[in-house]
């Protein structure tokens, strides 16, 4: 038996103002560009940086609170699954991309370790019907582990 997870969790600070919009449904998107910075031990033992631009995508009432809280600087934690898209450009090459598509954003990472955040919940997809259904196809409302039915 094949087993395959698409499941992401990136922490880093947006490069961005996020970028929301309505499309004709009236449902609410929210782009998000999240610079994650990965450190590394360089040939000589210095340890070294490189930062990976990685976008996401927020949809529904969660697009809404990341237009409203978000702004370039805002360090967040976005969880979902990875999605591919293609396209023919302008010039008429095919081009790709592989972003995020988000089921959780969290906001207020920058609270002291030794202060509590604000309690406040994190922006989830909502249970309507305002994102794609290719975007919450096989997405859980809410999932909890007590151990059982997990293949590993």
């Amino acid at each position: 038996m094949k087993f395959s997870v698409n499941n992401v969790i990136l922490t880093g600070t947006l490069a961005r103002d996020p970028d929301t919009r309505y499309i004709p449904s009236g449902a609410c998107v929210c782009k998000l560009n999240l610079a994650v910075v990965d450190e590394y031990a360089g040939k000589d033992g210095a340890v070294k940086q490189s930062t990976l631009y990685i976008n996401a995508e927020v949809w529904g009432k969660a697009a809404e609170q990341c237009s409203e809280r978000l702004r370039k600087g805002s360090e967040v934690c976005v969880e979902g699954s990875l999605k591919s898209e293609s396209w023919e450009g302008k010039d008429g090459q095919k081009k790709s991309q592989i972003k995020v598509n988000a089921r959780n954003v969290r906001f207020d990472l920058s609270a002291a370790p030794h202060q509590p955040a604000p309690r406040q919940d994190p922006a989830r997809f909502p249970s309507d019907d305002s994102g794609p259904a290719q975007a919450r196809e096989g997405i859980p409302e809410e999932t909890t582990s007590d151990g059982g039915d997990l293949p590993f």
